[in-house]
């Protein structure tokens, strides 16, 4: 565990508010994560601001509520006391492009997936099998006259923790979660029939169809050697 310090504490507090406010921020922030972060080449504040980012993602979400119960995915129990001056130790850089790998590796198994089912809707298929080491344990409680239960499912292996928490939060975004037909990145589509991440991408490959250019061309300035203007 490592003993918190007041401005560590203060980055951790606003990484929350950033990052696990809503699921929509927190994939967000994975979709920068997979797509643009090169973790090699960050500068030290950087560095030090996405290892609070990782430590937030795995230790502080998801949380789900449906009806009457809550489910807590976590790695600090809800039913062992531990000081609110501790937090988990932050990742290093070679935990951190673990991470990033798995990500990747998720992202596109669900996109595949989604593929499967769009050409087989009746095709059952598993898309995850974890065997995770974990410890479950309910607290029923009465708030303000109503009953409910809290669910927590203690998780004390980082690497599974924040695999799940993905799964999880990409599981509640499926139709919306898409890879550009041009630059490949994942991103949030605002409709199911979005194929582009952005105006640009679009615009890119309708010139692309426009001009005919070939595959191999693609990326590379000025009019290939031999070529003249007609």
């Amino acid at each position: 565990m490592l003993q918190l310090d007041s401005s560590l504490k203060g980055k951790i507090e606003e990484a929350k508010t950033r990052i696990t406010g809503t699921p929509r921020l927190a994939l967000k922030w994975m979709v920068r994560f997979v797509n643009e972060t090169v973790i090699e080449s960050l500068q030290e504040k950087d560095w030090n601001k996405l290892q609070v980012e990782i430590s937030v993602f795995s230790f502080y979400f998801p949380q789900f509520q449906r009806g009457t119960c809550f489910l807590a995915i976590n790695s600090r129990s809800f039913f062992e006391s531990i000081p609110n001056d501790q937090y988990p130790r932050l990742p290093s850089k070679k935990e951190a492009t673990k991470y990033q790998s798995e990500a990747h590796k998720i992202f596109h198994s669900f996109l595949h997936s989604k593929s499967l089912a769009r050409a087989s809707p009746f095709m059952i298929d598993h898309i995850f099998a974890e065997h995770v080491p974990m410890d479950f344990a309910a607290k029923f409680q009465v708030i303000q006259g109503k009953q409910s239960v809290v669910f927590t499912v203690w998780i004390k292996d980082r690497e599974f923790l924040f695999r799940i928490n993905l799964i999880l939060l990409l599981g509640q975004f499926v139709p919306n979660i898409s890879s550009c037909s041009a630059c490949k990145q994942f991103f949030l589509a605002k409709r199911i029939d979005q194929i582009f991440c952005s105006n640009r991408c679009a615009t890119r490959v309708m010139q692309r169809r426009k001009r005919k250019t070939p595959p191999n061309r693609y990326g590379k300035r000025g009019r290939p050697k031999g070529t003249k203007n007609t």
